[in-house]
Protein backbone atom coordinates (compact mmCIF):
# COMPACT_ATOMS: atom_id res chain seq x y z
CA UNK A 1 0.00 0.00 0.00
CA UNK A 2 2.94 2.68 0.74
CA UNK A 3 3.90 1.65 -2.34
CA UNK A 4 0.79 2.23 -4.40
CA UNK A 5 1.04 5.62 -2.42
CA UNK A 6 4.61 6.48 -3.69
CA UNK A 7 5.67 6.42 0.39
CA UNK A 8 7.61 3.54 0.19
CA UNK A 9 11.37 4.12 1.90
CA UNK A 10 13.81 3.06 -0.25
CA UNK A 11 15.26 0.10 0.41
CA UNK A 12 19.03 -1.05 0.60
CA UNK A 13 19.81 -3.64 3.20
CA UNK A 14 17.71 -6.32 4.23
CA UNK A 15 19.06 -8.25 7.20
CA UNK A 16 17.11 -11.24 7.99
CA UNK A 17 19.54 -13.66 9.94
CA UNK A 18 18.10 -16.17 12.70
CA UNK A 19 14.87 -14.41 11.77
CA UNK A 20 13.59 -16.10 9.11
CA UNK A 21 13.63 -19.66 10.78
CA UNK A 22 10.85 -22.27 9.71
CA UNK A 23 9.78 -24.20 6.80
CA UNK A 24 9.49 -22.94 3.14
CA UNK A 25 6.48 -21.82 3.20
CA UNK A 26 7.08 -19.26 6.36
CA UNK A 27 9.59 -17.51 3.81
CA UNK A 28 6.87 -17.48 0.82
CA UNK A 29 5.55 -14.32 1.15
CA UNK A 30 9.23 -12.52 1.37
CA UNK A 31 10.17 -14.77 -1.27
CA UNK A 32 6.78 -13.78 -3.44
CA UNK A 33 7.09 -9.76 -2.83
CA UNK A 34 10.83 -9.90 -3.85
CA UNK A 35 10.16 -11.55 -6.92
CA UNK A 36 7.33 -9.73 -7.99
CA UNK A 37 8.69 -6.09 -6.98
CA UNK A 38 6.38 -5.79 -4.03
CA UNK A 39 8.78 -4.56 -2.04
CA UNK A 40 11.52 -1.90 -3.60
CA UNK A 41 13.84 -4.91 -4.35
CA UNK A 42 14.98 -2.81 -7.10
CA UNK A 43 17.10 -0.49 -4.80
CA UNK A 44 18.51 -4.04 -2.31
CA UNK A 45 22.16 -3.84 -2.40
CA UNK A 46 22.58 -6.55 0.39
CA UNK A 47 20.99 -9.20 1.41
CA UNK A 48 21.90 -11.24 4.64
CA UNK A 49 20.18 -14.52 5.33
CA UNK A 50 22.39 -16.53 7.24
CA UNK A 51 21.35 -19.17 10.13
CA UNK A 52 18.17 -19.91 9.22
CA UNK A 53 18.27 -23.42 9.56
CA UNK A 54 17.29 -23.53 5.49
CA UNK A 55 17.25 -26.54 3.65
CA UNK A 56 17.33 -27.08 -0.27
CA UNK A 57 14.00 -26.31 -0.60
CA UNK A 58 14.35 -22.58 0.93
CA UNK A 59 17.27 -22.58 -1.48
CA UNK A 60 15.01 -23.71 -4.49
CA UNK A 61 12.93 -20.82 -3.69
CA UNK A 62 15.33 -18.55 -3.48
CA UNK A 63 17.03 -19.22 -6.50
CA UNK A 64 13.51 -18.38 -8.64
CA UNK A 65 13.96 -14.94 -6.98
CA UNK A 66 17.21 -14.37 -8.04
CA UNK A 67 16.26 -15.55 -11.69
CA UNK A 68 13.38 -13.33 -11.56
CA UNK A 69 15.26 -10.24 -12.38
CA UNK A 70 14.02 -7.95 -9.55
CA UNK A 71 17.30 -7.76 -8.14
CA UNK A 72 19.25 -5.84 -10.51
CA UNK A 73 21.29 -3.59 -7.06
CA UNK A 74 22.41 -6.51 -5.66
CA UNK A 75 25.78 -6.56 -4.43
CA UNK A 76 25.96 -8.79 -1.90
CA UNK A 77 24.07 -12.05 -0.91
CA UNK A 78 24.97 -13.92 2.28
CA UNK A 79 23.17 -17.29 2.68
CA UNK A 80 25.93 -19.08 5.06
CA UNK A 81 25.54 -21.39 8.36
CA UNK A 82 22.44 -22.83 6.61
CA UNK A 83 21.45 -26.97 6.27
CA UNK A 84 21.62 -26.81 2.21
CA UNK A 85 22.87 -29.23 0.25
CA UNK A 86 24.28 -29.59 -3.43
CA UNK A 87 20.50 -29.66 -5.03
CA UNK A 88 19.71 -26.43 -3.30
CA UNK A 89 23.23 -24.45 -4.04
CA UNK A 90 22.86 -26.27 -7.57
CA UNK A 91 19.76 -24.29 -8.35
CA UNK A 92 21.39 -20.78 -6.54
CA UNK A 93 24.30 -21.84 -9.46
CA UNK A 94 21.98 -21.60 -12.20
CA UNK A 95 20.28 -18.58 -11.76
CA UNK A 96 23.78 -16.38 -11.14
CA UNK A 97 23.37 -14.80 -14.42
CA UNK A 98 24.64 -11.43 -15.41
CA UNK A 99 21.02 -10.56 -17.17
CA UNK A 100 19.51 -10.95 -13.58
CA UNK A 101 22.20 -10.07 -11.59
CA UNK A 102 24.31 -7.30 -13.11
CA UNK A 103 25.89 -5.99 -9.91
CA UNK A 104 26.36 -9.22 -7.44
CA UNK A 105 30.03 -8.79 -6.88
CA UNK A 106 30.03 -11.04 -3.04
CA UNK A 107 28.28 -13.83 -2.24
CA UNK A 108 28.83 -15.92 0.93
CA UNK A 109 27.80 -19.78 0.58
CA UNK A 110 29.23 -20.97 3.71
CA UNK A 111 26.76 -23.60 3.78
CA UNK A 112 27.13 -27.15 5.70
CA UNK A 113 26.21 -29.68 3.59
CA UNK A 114 28.09 -28.78 -0.04
CA UNK A 115 30.48 -31.41 -1.21
CA UNK A 116 32.58 -31.14 -4.09
CA UNK A 117 30.46 -32.04 -6.62
CA UNK A 118 27.85 -28.99 -5.63
CA UNK A 119 30.80 -26.74 -4.91
CA UNK A 120 32.62 -27.30 -8.76
CA UNK A 121 28.83 -26.39 -10.33
CA UNK A 122 28.99 -23.25 -8.56
CA UNK A 123 32.58 -22.10 -9.12
CA UNK A 124 31.78 -23.05 -13.13
CA UNK A 125 28.89 -20.82 -13.02
CA UNK A 126 31.26 -17.78 -11.51
CA UNK A 127 34.15 -19.12 -13.62
CA UNK A 128 35.33 -16.10 -15.46
CA UNK A 129 35.66 -17.87 -18.70
CA UNK A 130 31.50 -17.89 -18.46
CA UNK A 131 30.35 -15.01 -20.61
CA UNK A 132 26.99 -15.03 -18.48
CA UNK A 133 28.36 -14.72 -15.01
CA UNK A 134 27.36 -11.93 -13.06
CA UNK A 135 30.70 -9.66 -11.92
CA UNK A 136 31.44 -11.49 -8.84
CA UNK A 137 34.79 -10.68 -7.05
CA UNK A 138 34.19 -11.81 -3.36
CA UNK A 139 33.16 -15.69 -2.65
CA UNK A 140 33.22 -17.47 0.15
CA UNK A 141 32.43 -20.84 0.37
CA UNK A 142 32.67 -24.26 2.23
CA UNK A 143 33.38 -27.74 1.50
CA UNK A 144 32.81 -31.14 3.16
CA UNK A 145 36.30 -32.92 1.30
CA UNK A 146 37.95 -31.99 -1.56
CA UNK A 147 38.86 -34.53 -4.93
CA UNK A 148 41.91 -34.12 -7.02
CA UNK A 149 40.53 -31.95 -9.93
CA UNK A 150 38.75 -28.99 -7.47
CA UNK A 151 41.87 -29.53 -5.69
CA UNK A 152 44.54 -28.87 -8.67
CA UNK A 153 42.21 -25.74 -9.72
CA UNK A 154 41.76 -24.20 -6.56
CA UNK A 155 45.54 -23.87 -6.35
CA UNK A 156 45.91 -23.61 -9.87
CA UNK A 157 44.13 -20.02 -9.32
CA UNK A 158 41.53 -20.91 -11.69
CA UNK A 159 39.14 -18.77 -9.53
CA UNK A 160 40.55 -15.33 -8.33
CA UNK A 161 36.98 -14.29 -6.72
CA UNK A 162 37.32 -17.00 -4.82
CA UNK A 163 38.91 -15.64 -1.28
CA UNK A 164 37.37 -17.47 1.71
CA UNK A 165 37.47 -21.00 1.83
CA UNK A 166 36.43 -23.40 4.74
CA UNK A 167 37.30 -26.72 4.58
CA UNK A 168 36.26 -30.07 6.19
CA UNK A 169 37.50 -33.18 6.91
CA UNK A 170 35.61 -36.43 7.77
CA UNK A 171 36.41 -39.54 9.19
CA UNK A 172 34.93 -40.94 6.18
CA UNK A 173 37.88 -41.45 3.48
CA UNK A 174 36.22 -40.33 0.85
CA UNK A 175 35.61 -36.55 2.24
CA UNK A 176 39.11 -36.53 3.34
CA UNK A 177 41.33 -33.09 2.42
CA UNK A 178 44.74 -35.18 1.41
CA UNK A 179 44.29 -33.89 -2.08
CA UNK A 180 43.99 -30.63 -0.93
CA UNK A 181 46.76 -30.01 0.86
CA UNK A 182 49.09 -32.56 -1.78
CA UNK A 183 47.99 -30.28 -3.98
CA UNK A 184 48.84 -26.92 -2.55
CA UNK A 185 52.34 -28.60 -1.41
CA UNK A 186 53.30 -28.92 -5.00
CA UNK A 187 51.49 -26.24 -6.94
CA UNK A 188 54.02 -23.61 -8.55
CA UNK A 189 52.99 -20.69 -6.08
CA UNK A 190 51.06 -20.06 -2.70
CA UNK A 191 47.45 -21.09 -2.29
CA UNK A 192 45.43 -17.93 -4.47
CA UNK A 193 43.01 -16.83 -1.70
CA UNK A 194 42.85 -14.49 1.49
CA UNK A 195 41.20 -16.88 4.16
CA UNK A 196 41.81 -20.45 4.49
CA UNK A 197 39.74 -22.45 7.35
CA UNK A 198 39.99 -26.11 8.26
CA UNK A 199 38.20 -28.40 10.41
CA UNK A 200 40.18 -32.12 10.93
CA UNK A 201 38.00 -34.38 12.51
CA UNK A 202 38.78 -37.92 14.42
CA UNK A 203 37.39 -40.43 14.15
CA UNK A 204 37.05 -44.41 16.96
CA UNK A 205 38.15 -46.19 13.92
CA UNK A 206 42.73 -46.49 14.32
CA UNK A 207 42.56 -46.54 9.94
CA UNK A 208 41.04 -43.28 9.79
CA UNK A 209 42.89 -42.00 12.45
CA UNK A 210 45.79 -42.59 10.54
CA UNK A 211 44.44 -40.56 7.75
CA UNK A 212 43.94 -37.63 9.89
CA UNK A 213 47.36 -38.16 10.99
CA UNK A 214 48.79 -37.94 7.63
CA UNK A 215 47.00 -34.87 6.88
CA UNK A 216 48.21 -33.16 9.54
CA UNK A 217 51.67 -34.43 8.40
CA UNK A 218 51.29 -32.80 4.57
CA UNK A 219 49.42 -29.63 6.14
CA UNK A 220 52.65 -28.93 8.70
CA UNK A 221 54.99 -29.35 5.22
CA UNK A 222 52.50 -26.91 3.26
CA UNK A 223 53.21 -24.74 6.57
CA UNK A 224 57.22 -25.11 6.59
CA UNK A 225 57.41 -24.70 2.74
CA UNK A 226 55.27 -21.62 2.99
CA UNK A 227 52.75 -22.63 0.77
CA UNK A 228 49.89 -21.00 3.15
CA UNK A 229 51.27 -17.57 3.72
CA UNK A 230 48.69 -15.62 1.59
CA UNK A 231 46.06 -16.70 3.75
CA UNK A 232 47.67 -17.11 6.96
Amino acid sequence: QARARGTCPRLEILSLSGGLKGAPSDAAPLFKLLQTAGLPAETLREVYLSDNSWGDPHAVALAEVLGAGKLGALEHLDISQNAVGDPGLSAVASELRVESLPSLRSLDVRITETTPSGAEQLLAALSVSNQARPPVENLAMQVTGVGDNLARSICAGEYPFLKTLSLISTAAGEKRLLPFFDSVLHARSPLPIMSLALKIQGSSNESDNGNSNEELRVLAATLAAGRLSRCL
